[in-house]
């Protein structure tokens, strides 16, 4: 999602939101997936593109890995993330936490050509 952002409206795309995951989307099966539950179970997804949303299980491989039968779970990022600073002593050259730290200018030979 680095580019289309997370998902915030229960459609397929993401919605271009810098955001992590709650955990709190459906757990979908790849092999029969609901089109009128969706990823909320209530907005509904044509997953098989086919232009109405079938009533019974569809098989599609939603998230391109080659296994069109996974378990697609969503995962709590925000419970999991750690901001703790972690402080293994001074390391010369490097700054501290009281030392302001100067953008550096790209040298010109690291460009992409």
């Amino acid at each position: 999602y680095q580019f289309p952002g997370v998902d915030t409206n229960c459609t397929v795309p993401g919605d271009g939101v810098l955001d992590f995951s709650t955990g709190t989307r459906a757990t979908l099966f790849e092999g029969a997936l609901s089109e009128a539950a969706g990823i909320c179970n209530g907005v509904a997804v044509d997953w098989n593109e086919n232009g109405v949303i079938d009533v019974g299980g569809v098989a599609r491989d939603i998230n391109g890995d080659g296994d069109s039968f996974g378990l697609l779970t969503d995962y709590d990022d925000w419970a999991h993330i750690s901001l703790e600073a972690v402080t293994f002593g001074v390391v010369p050259g490097r700054p501290t936490t009281n030392e302001a730290v100067a953008e550096q200018p790209v040298p010109e030979w690291a460009w992409p050509r």
